[in-house]
C-alpha cells in the first residue's frame, strides 16, 4: 500500500491517550458536557467508534497494517459531522507542543478521509456530488446558470466588481435565498454597493474537502481567490458560516493566502449598528434563541477568530426582543448535524441530530431559533417539520433586516 496521506499526522495519533473527555467533559455525566452528538443519538447510544479516541484506535490500526481500507471504514469515518467540539474538550488538544496542538482530530479525520477518497470509498451520493461540482460548480446538482436567481426581481442586480464582495455561497444561491436576499438589502442599507460574483462564484470548495477531494477542493479556491482579486476586492462577507470557514481554514490549508478582508455579515452589521450606519428601530416582538454555528464557532477558536458574542450583541440591540440561551452555548453549542457532509452521506442520522437541537431549543420557551449559517437553518427547518415544532426559524440577517432603516 502506497503512504498515506493521514501518515502526516501519525505522532499527533499516537498521542491520544484515550482518557475519554472527547466522550464525556465531566465524569458527572451533565448534559452540557457531553461530547458527541453522535454517541449521544438515540439510534446509535455509546458506539465507540463514534468517539474520537475510538476513530483515531482505527486509523492507527490501518497505519500499524492491522486493518485495510474498507467501506465499513469509510461509514464510520464519513458518519461524523466533524463539529470538532472532541477537539474543543480534549486535554491533548488544548496542550501546546512548540506552537502548535498536539491533537488536531478533525483534521486527522479529514485527511483519512482523503485516503478513503483516493481509495474509492466514497458513497454514490458523494461521488454524485463531486461530480456535479466539478461541473456545475456546486453539490445542488443544480445548473450554474441558475446561481444568481437568488437575486430579487424588484431590485436593481449588483455590480461584478467593488471593494466590498458578497459571497453567496452554494445553499444561498440555490436553497435558502431569502437569506442572500436579506444580506443583499441590509448592505445597502448601510449604503455599501456591495458587488457579487455573479456566474463567475463557484463552491467556496468545503463539501469537497469534508468529503475529501483536496484537489477539486484546491482548483475551485484558486478560481474564486483568482476572480474576487480581480474584482478589486478589499473585503469579502460571508453569509455562511461553511464558506466563512472555508475561505479562513481550508484556503491556507491549501497554500492560498487571500489578500482581502473576510468578515461575516453578522459582524460587519454590528460594527455598522455601533458607528450609526445602521438604524435599528422597535417593533420586533418575540422570545428568541440562538444556535452557535461550528463553523463560526470552534473551528475558529485555534485562529481566536470565533463569533460567539457578536451576534449576541446584535440580539441585545433590538428592542423589544427577549433572548434566552440554551443549556449547551458557544463552545458547547450541540452540532445542527448538517456538517462534515453528513446531511448527504445520512440523512436520517444528520437530521436526528437536528432534532435534538430543535428539543433542546423549546426547552427555553423561545417562539424562534435563529444562527447564522443558512446550512444550519436548512437542516433545524426540516426538523421543525418533522417533529411539528412551533417555533419558527430565522436567519439573524432576516431579523436584523426586518429590524434596521
Amino acid at each position: 500500500m502506497s503512504k498515506l496521506f493521514v501518515e502526516q499526522f501519525k505522532d499527533e495519533i499516537y498521542r491520544c491517550i484515550r482518557c475519554g473527555y472527547c466522550r464525556d467533559f465531566s465524569r458527572y455525566r451533565d448534559s452540557a458536557y457531553r461530547v458527541c452528538p453522535l454517541r449521544e443519538n438515540d439510534a446509535t447510544p455509546g458506539f465507540e467508534p463514534y468517539s474520537a479516541r475510538g476513530r483515531l484506535m482505527l486509523i492507527r490500526y490501518v497505519l500499524e497494517g492491522k486493518l485495510s481500507l474498507n467501506e465499513k471504514l469509510a461509514e464510520l469515518l464519513y458518519t461524523c459531522p466533524t463539529c470538532r467540539n472532541c477537539w474543543d474538550k480534549c486535554y491533548v488538544a488544548q496542550t501546546k507542543l512548540k506552537g502548535e496542538h498536539m491533537l488536531n482530530q478533525v483534521e486527522i479525520y479529514e485527511a483519512f478521509r482523503h485516503d478513503l477518497f483516493k481509495a474509492g470509498l466514497v458513497s454514490p451520493r458523494h461521488k454524485q456530488i463531486l461530480d456535479w461540482a466539478e461541473r456545475e460548480h456546486n453539490p445542488y446538482l443544480e445548473k450554474h446558470e441558475d446561481r444568481v436567481k437568488w437575486i430579487p426581481e424588484n431590485v436593481a442586480p449588483p455590480p461584478l466588481k467593488g471593494e466590498v464582495v458578497y459571497f453567496v455561497g452554494c445553499t444561498a444561491s440555490y436553497r435558502q435565498k431569502h437569506v442572500a436576499a436579506a444580506t443583499l438589502r441590509l448592505l445597502r442599507k448601510a449604503g455599501i454597493n456591495v458587488a457579487v460574483m455573479g456566474s463567475e462564484e463557484w463552491c467556496c470548495g468545503s463539501p469537497m474537502m469534508r468529503i475529501g477531494h483536496r484537489d477539486l477542493a484546491k482548483a475551485v479556491a484558486q478560481h474564486n481567490v483568482s476572480t474576487i482579486e480581480k474584482m478589486g476586492a478589499k473585503t469579502v462577507v460571508f453569509s455562511c458560516a461553511g464558506c466563512y470557514r472555508a475561505f479562513k481554514v481550508d484556503y491556507p490549508d491549501l497554500g492560498l493566502k487571500p489578500t482581502f478582508e473576510l468578515r461575516h455579515v453578522i459582524d460587519l452589521a454590528r460594527q455598522l449598528v455601533n458607528e450609526g450606519k445602521l438604524t435599528i428601530k422597535g417593533g420586533f416582538k418575540g422570545k428568541v434563541t440562538l444556535h452557535d454555528p461550528c463553523h463560526t464557532g470552534r473551528h475558529l477558536v485555534h485562529l481566536k477568530a470565533e463569533l460567539y458574542e457578536q451576534p449576541r450583541e446584535v440580539l441585545a440591540k433590538i428592542p423589544g426582543l427577549e433572548f434566552v440561551e440554551m443549556e449547551r452555548n458557544r463552545r458547547n453549542s450541540w452540532c445542527c448535524g448538517a456538517g462534515g457532509g453528513l446531511r448527504s452521506y445520512n440523512s436520517d442520522v444528520s437530521l436526528a441530530l437536528a432534532k435534538n437541537r430543535v428539543r433542546e431549543a423549546e426547552k427555553t420557551g423561545a417562539d424562534i431559533l435563529t444562527s447564522i449559517c443558512p446550512f444550519c437553518y436548512r437542516n433545524l427547518s426540516d426538523a421543525m417539520q418533522m417533529i411539528n415544532s412551533k417555533m419558527k426559524m430565522y436567519d439573524l440577517v432576516e431579523i436584523l433586516d426586518m429590524v434596521t432603516e
